[in-house]
């Protein structure tokens, strides 16, 4: 299995949001996703980043509200569709994407891929698929980004067999294992939505924990930086947010042989 990280854009936010101790400065938050090139299942994401489905989309009331408040920036070829293609990829040959929430700058091009089935938590769906307008905003969800036919073509983590937790089993005891052969685990990480999950898997002989919006900056589970206060008003479940932030400690701490890979940490590479 071979997997890389990319970037499908950026916006840019205060960086006091992302850490109390944060500068009253806007700074770059990318929209991380990862490909992965799987020996049998074949071209898998994890997440999408944003796209110029996104960039239209925000064009429309109330969406506009979003990108006036989180301005986003894609240049032309970074969307995850031209950065595939641009590597000899079609997007028609995408075989999954694994969904971590339903946030914009993670369901962003979902669009782009008609051949992908979805993995994604069904609860998480559940929350967000009658949201529209204002009750969508405030979730950070835009509804004309998911095709007609998403049910159809989905799969639910909840579906999927419960296993051990290799390594990290002590702070997470269980996980989904998504593909059915123990090489791609969901792991729950509630807290910034209802039912955000990340993903653990092996490259090269090392462990990595994609933790999607867990926390955005690598400083907060490694120091217990948190977020301020400010951060609340984009945070859905607090005390599962700051509980999964003091498990990433840990697991920094007593498995540091882990890798925890933040989507949104500008500084971050595999």
């Amino acid at each position: 299995m071979d997997i890389t990280l990319l970037k499908a854009g950026y916006c840019t936010q205060l960086e006091r949001i992302a850490k109390t101790n944060g500068k009253m400065k806007n700074i770059r938050f990318p929209a991380s996703f990862l490909l992965i090139k799987h020996p049998t299942k074949g071209i898998i994401l994890f997440d999408t980043g944003y796209s110029n489905h996104v960039i239209n989309a925000m064009k429309v009331f109330p969406f506009q509200i979003y990108a006036k408040t989180t301005p986003i920036y894609l240049e032309q070829g970074e969307s995850a569709k031209e950065q595939l293609e641009n590597m000899g990829i079609p997007a028609k040959d995408v075989t999954y994407i694994i969904l971590s929430h339903f946030h914009v700058d993670h369901m962003g091009g979902l669009l782009d891929f008609p051949n992908a089935k979805f993995i994604c938590s069904k609860e998480e769906y559940r929350e967000v698929k009658d949201k529209k307008g204002f009750s969508a905003l405030r979730n950070a969800f835009i509804p004309t980004l998911l095709p007609n036919n998403f049910a159809e073509r989905s799969l639910y983590i909840e579906d999927t067999f419960v296993v051990e937790t290799p390594t990290i089993g002590d702070i997470y005891p269980n996980s989904y294992d998504l593909l059915g052969d123990g090489s791609i685990l969901g792991i729950s990480l509630p807290g910034h939505t209802s039912h955000q999950f990340g993903i653990l898997l092996t490259y090269k002989e090392q462990l990595y924990f994609f933790i999607s919006d867990a926390c955005w900056l690598s400083e907060t589970y490694e120091k217990q930086v948190f977020p301020s206060k400010l951060a609340k008003l984009i945070i859905k479940r607090h005390h599962d947010y700051y509980e999964n932030i003091q498990k990433l400690h840990l697991i920094h701490t007593l498995h540091p042989n882990v890798k925890i890979i933040p989507c949104h940490d500008d500084q971050v590479t595999l």
